[in-house]
């Protein structure tokens, strides 16, 4: 276990040090309209979406512009695409993707039409490099927003665009809570409500939130740690998507089994009195907790 959190924690580290510039400016906590891992159109969603403020739209001469987050070359620009890749939706509409150092790929979507013709000075661009600004061409909002993706090509997996990323002043976080227990046979039931169970094993769920996720969810029982999901990435294998564990990956529809649940792990109880600690990280390493004490027989 202790090998595991180690490992878990050194992946955190390493990407943290690939810092990426904001690609558009004035960001809060408000500016996140779905945040990465969501449940979104029965797909973990491999975005960061990033809307306009309603605010910031009725200022007087305001641009929402969107700027390269780190010098790169331009892979390619999109328009009306259709690929059934889960890494680039359809949903992206005009989008330009571009190549950074280490095998990284950062992706801009839903910018307003005719971007091409800012880049007449050649593919490669620096950081800050504007362009395009916000709109609605990948699909319709009641704000503009950008869709913001981070690929890396060579594991094949999408990062969670947060943690490479500079730190906003304040963060979003939420305590788990509603818990719902399933047993091997798929049988579900509150822990609110139920407190007294055989022993086995068995998946736990949260309330889900709808627009957020938790950088990680972990499961503790009498202090040790038996598992831990990892939403600061996303895996792809034969064209299906998965969040990892210690020691399993998960498709969408175990993270998300419905509209209002999520996965949060599994776990083996054993007989006797235990307490059982369903535990939310944040991105500033907040831990918000739910305790349960349970009779196991």
């Amino acid at each position: 276990m202790k090998k595991t959190l180690f490992s878990a924690c050194l992946l955190f580290s390493t990407l943290s040090l690939q810092a990426f510039e904001w690609p558009v400016k004035n960001i809060n906590t408000e500016s996140f309209k779905s945040y990465f891992a969501q449940n979104r159109g029965k797909t973990l969603s491999t975005s960061l979406i990033i809307q306009v403020l309603p605010e910031k739209e009725k200022e007087e001469q305001f641009i929402p512009e969107v700027n390269t987050c780190d010098e790169g070359k331009i892979l390619v620009i999109l328009s009306d695409l259709k690929d059934e890749n889960d890494f680039f939706p359809s949903t992206l509409g005009q989008a330009v993707i571009i190549t950074h150092n280490d095998n990284m790929l950062s992706v801009y979507g839903n910018l307003e039409p005719y971007v091409e013709n800012r880049f007449d000075d050649g593919p490669y661009i620096k950081t800050g490099t504007n362009i395009g600004t916000v709109s609605n061409s990948g699909w319709t909002e009641t704000t503009n927003s950008l869709e913001f993706k981070v690929i890396d090509t060579k594991k094949k997996i999408a990062v969670n665009p947060r943690i490479l990323l500079p730190r906003v002043e304040k963060e979003k976080s939420f305590a788990p809570s509603e818990i719902v227990v399933e047993n091997k046979d798929g049988k579900r039931f509150d822990l609110n409500t139920n407190r007294s169970f055989l022993s086995g094993n068995y998946r736990f769920y949260q309330k889900r939130n709808e627009s957020m996720t938790p950088l990680k969810s972990s499961i503790i029982i009498n202090g040790e740690l038996f598992d831990e999901l990892n939403f600061e990435e996303i895996f792809q294998k034969e064209n299906q998507i998965f969040i990892s564990s210690n020691s399993k990956k998960y498709s969408t529809t175990e993270i998300y089994p419905d509209q209002k649940l999520l996965f949060i792990g599994e776990a083996r109880i054993s007989k006797g009195k235990s307490v059982i600690t369903f535990e939310n990280t944040s991105l500033l390493e907040e831990k918000r907790i739910a305790n349960y004490a349970v009779n196991i027989y």
